[in-house]
């Protein structure tokens, strides 16, 4: 899997609006089986494309993601589209 991290930069955090805008992401950039993983960690990654999953990492602002891509996956296209959502006030 390929790996990148990116820091939160939001006053809120990682909530609801962005989680789910996150999860719609994942489906839309997705190709049939590729899977995209999200944590505070490598050792605490979440499915991607679950709302209630995303929230119950509990991201604050100033805390960074560590985000697992297959190979298959469109890696920088989707990384420019979540450093907008992560950066959102």
């Amino acid at each position: 899997m390929i790996t990148r991290v990116l820091r939160v930069d939001n006053e809120q955090g990682l909530h609801a609006r962005p989680a789910a805008a996150i999860a719609k992401m994942v489906s839309d950039y997705s190709s049939q089986g590729s899977k995209v993983l999200i944590g505070k960690s490598e050792d605490n990654l979440v499915d991607a494309s679950s709302v209630l999953e995303i929230l119950s990492l509990k991201v604050k602002n100033g805390e960074d993601l560590v985000i697992a891509f297959d190979e298959t996956f469109e890696v920088e296209g989707f990384l420019d589209s979540l450093r907008v959502i992560l950066s959102k006030k």
